[in-house]
């Protein structure tokens, strides 16, 4: 088995849910087609544990089988693990300790040193650093500069702790051996004894993500500052909210601590983004100004109310987790603080639609505060809204009547289960069970036999196997008879809130395109972009926005649907243009139920798509 094949393979098995290919070919850099030749190779490999891999379409690969197999397979594959991360001659670790010795260390290397330490040619070497360059310091504006003599970091020192935290805590486990390693027992413990220091004093509770990316930085940090790198006064450092620290002496107390324990000296800038980071990863008390953030969040939430159709039961319980998270999100992105979701490929694979639909939502903190989202702080916030939907949502019932005996049950309800919303509530019974079935709260039937139905109850006869005539139909009904009864989107249509002539307003034919000419994203996009400018929607810099936001990160989404956006401020008129690579896509209709809504929202769930938005709407 090749390394990346272990990599897939061990996780893989630590997965409770199927796993798009794409997800899998993203984490590993490889394409799908890579993934699905190593997945075969694993199949052999997992027949000796009992052990089977299933793909689904629209769903992806997982490992199948009983839980102590899995375990047996996961304590061999971590076992193998340990030995390949061993080996130094693995291309992995090559590159990992060049990143840590360059960037994180800030030792210059020699070219001639390094290639012949891994017994590599200079030419591997350089594709090293091009392929680090590429995958994790171009969004941070670092790079490596080759001499004669060393291989160096180029790029101011904030950018430069920015990268090396961001790998860190993307790339190496969170456990005290590796960082032990990297920066000595010492430092290490050091850092453990001020992290508890600030929960004791300030008496907070703080999440094991909190903890493990505090640590990072301050490691990062203190090492960097011990060996003579210091944020320069030339840098730009963004003081503002800096009032948002209640307890500044408990700040310039850990300074001093710092300064006395690791025998540093912190320069004033050092002190102010030291300050940033306590702040911005919640170990000290932050004084917010809830008259500054009132209307922010109370829009959050009503944008969140319409977009998803309901009414927030719970909405104190949201707007006090919001005031607790977004102002020290609001510094961090401002400042530059990078934090990494260690469960971000989870949640925009469970709940894709509503991490999409928060992006939209969560988007008036960009043009409020002049600060650009990243998915993974999305993704928290994403978690909040699921906690508070599940809490408010209205829960249909669905009752599925097989003749065929439990598994042909138990397999339709799994298939409805992962198509319909996930607070429906969707069970099974037998045709000769079912004058047991209190029929009052039932409100869709779906049904396998063509008995006949003397009921009020909305019926939708399918096949045993679910083809996708069966789900058309099924969607139709469910649009038709279930959804559209929902009280909140009664409520909003007879408020008269959604207007089919604002819909015309920004759904035009002009900007609807079905073509298969184009080749890449980046043809799409200037193409798209191109449009735009032709019917003058745009602003001559709104191409060169897009790109800048693009290099922030990917607005790729897994459903194969990206939503590339620019600046509002070179928006002209609000828009949404869509380009569409094939004629093949697949619906999920209980979304389609509510197209309105999500183009209403600049969001449209269709596969093979890429959609430019360009708004200058709050």
């Amino acid at each position: 088995m090749k390394t990346r094949q272990l990599k897939i393979l061990n996780y893989l098995l630590v997965q409770d849910d199927y796993v798009p290919a794409q997800i899998l070919a993203d984490k590993f850099d490889v394409t799908p087609k890579t993934i699905y030749i190593d997945i075969n190779v694993l199949r052999d490999e997992l027949k000796s544990y009992n052990l089977e891999i299933d793909k689904r379409p629209y769903r992806g690969i997982k490992v199948i089988g009983k839980k102590q197999d899995i375990n047996k397979a996961l304590e061999k594959a971590n076992t193998l693990k340990e030995i390949e991360t061993d080996n130094k001659f693995d291309i992995d670790v090559r590159r990992r300790n060049l990143f840590i010795n360059i960037i994180v260390k800030g030792k210059g290397v020699s070219l001639q040193n390094i290639a012949e330490e891994y017994y590599v040619s200079k030419t591997a070497i350089l594709n090293d650093l091009d392929y680090l360059t590429k995958s994790y310091l171009k969004q941070f504006h670092v790079s490596f500069k080759t001499t004669d003599k060393k291989i160096i970091a180029v790029g101011s020192e904030f950018n430069i702790q920015s990268a090396a935290i961001d790998y860190l805590l993307n790339t190496i486990t969170f456990h005290k051996v590796p960082f032990v390693d990297f920066f000595g027992n010492d430092l290490y413990d050091l850092i453990l004894e001020v992290f508890n220091d600030i929960i004791s004093f300030n008496n907070i509770q703080i999440t094991d993500y909190y903890k493990n990316a505090f640590t990072v930085t301050l490691l990062v940090f203190i090492y960097r500052n011990k060996h003579g790198y210091h944020i320069g006064d030339e840098e730009y450092i963004n003081t503002d909210g800096m009032l948002f620290i209640s307890d500044y002496p408990f700040v310039q107390r850990i300074i001093e601590y710092l300064e006395e324990k690791a025998d540093i000296h912190l320069t004033g800038e050092d002190k102010i983004i030291l300050t940033k980071y306590l702040a911005s990863y919640r170990m000290t008390k932050i004084d917010v100004d809830k008259s500054k953030y009132h209307l922010l969040i109370n829009e959050i939430i009503n944008r969140l109310e319409k977009t998803e159709n309901i009414v927030i039961s719970n909405r104190d319980e949201l707007e006090k987790q919001l005031y607790q998270h977004i102002p020290a999100m609001i510094m961090r992105l401002k400042n530059g603080v990078n934090i990494v979701n260690p469960i971000l490929c989870e949640i925009k694979t469970r709940y894709l639609p509503l991490f999409t639909v928060s992006w939209y939502v969560l988007s008036i903190i960009e043009s409020t505060f002049d600060c650009i989202l990243t998915d993974d702080e999305v993704s928290f916030i994403t978690i909040y809204f699921q906690i508070a939907i599940n809490k408010s949502a209205v829960s249909h019932k669905i009752l599925v009547i097989c003749p065929y005996g439990i598994a042909s049950s138990k397999y339709i309800v799994n298939r409805l289960r992962s198509v319909l919303p996930k607070y429906d509530d969707i069970q099974s019974c037998s045709l000769s069970n079912l004058k047991q079935i209190n029929m009052n709260n039932v409100d869709l039937i779906i049904s396998t036999t063509s008995e006949y139905f003397n009921s009020q109850i909305p019926v939708v006869k399918v096949s045993p196997f679910l083809d996708n005539i069966d789900y058309a139909n099924i969607f139709d009904v469910y649009a038709k008879n279930v959804f559209i009864k929902t009280p909140r989107l009664n409520e909003t249509i007879k408020s008269n809130k959604i207007k089919l002539s604002t819909l015309k307003k920004y759904i035009k034919p002009k900007y609807l395109f079905f073509k298969s000419a184009l080749n890449s994203k980046k043809e799409c996009m200037d193409f798209m972009i191109d449009i735009l400018q032709q019917n003058k929607a745009v602003k001559s810099g709104f191409r060169e926005s897009v790109y800048k936001r693009e290099e922030l990160g990917d607005t790729v989404l897994e459903n194969s649907v990206a939503l590339p956006h620019g600046d509002p401020a070179t928006v002209i008129n609000t828009s949404i243009i869509r380009y569409k690579f094939t004629v093949t896509y697949y619906f999920f209709y209980y979304r389609v139920s509510t197209i309105i809504y999500f183009y209403y929202t600049f969001i449209i769930y269709i596969r093979s798509n890429i959609i430019i938005i360009n708004s200058n709407l709050s």
